[in-house]
């Protein structure tokens, strides 16, 4: 009963839920991989892992609240379209330069930190996640430890 009372989601959801689950799959994997990539290719120690994570929580703090000014403002559509493309361009170039030889731990954290600023900017847009300052406040935390790691070692 309840089943024929449920209206079949519009096709344009449907693809943007698809879309995003396979954006943020690669992203969730390239955040795991670049890590152990660090370590295994590059001979990366604790204080570049720590660097590295560095990179990719940055944007977190820095960009969140100018973000969520910016989605108030503009098309919300092309703005989520800007954001997938740059993360895609981000792994993009994360496999050009594997392919080429050219992996480097400084292009790591800058490909890192590109596609973490388009993982902000779609989580303000798509879900709506605000930038409240106990939020900043937890990623300004957990970025003092990932510095704290690059100190000590």
């Amino acid at each position: 009963m309840i089943a024929a009372m449920q209206a079949p989601l519009p096709a344009a959801l449907n693809r943007l839920v698809a879309s995003n689950l396979a954006a943020q799959s690669a992203e969730q994997l390239s955040l795991a991989a670049v890590p152990i990539v660090a370590v295994l290719a590059l001979g990366a120690g604790a204080g570049e892992i720590g660097t590295l994570a560095t990179a990719q929580t940055l944007p977190f703090l820095l960009l969140a609240i100018p973000f969520g000014l910016w989605a108030d403002r503009h098309s919300r559509r092309l703005l989520m379209v800007g954001c997938e493309l740059l993360r895609g361009l981000s792994l993009l170039g994360l496999l050009v330069a594997l392919l080429l030889g050219q992996l480097s731990l400084p292009l790591l954290a800058v490909l890192g930190f590109v596609g973490a600023v388009g993982t902000v900017a779609l989580g303000i847009l798509l879900f709506g996640e605000p930038a409240t300052a106990i939020r900043l406040g937890c990623v300004a935390l957990i970025l003092a430890g990932l510095i704290g790691l690059k100190l000590a070692a």
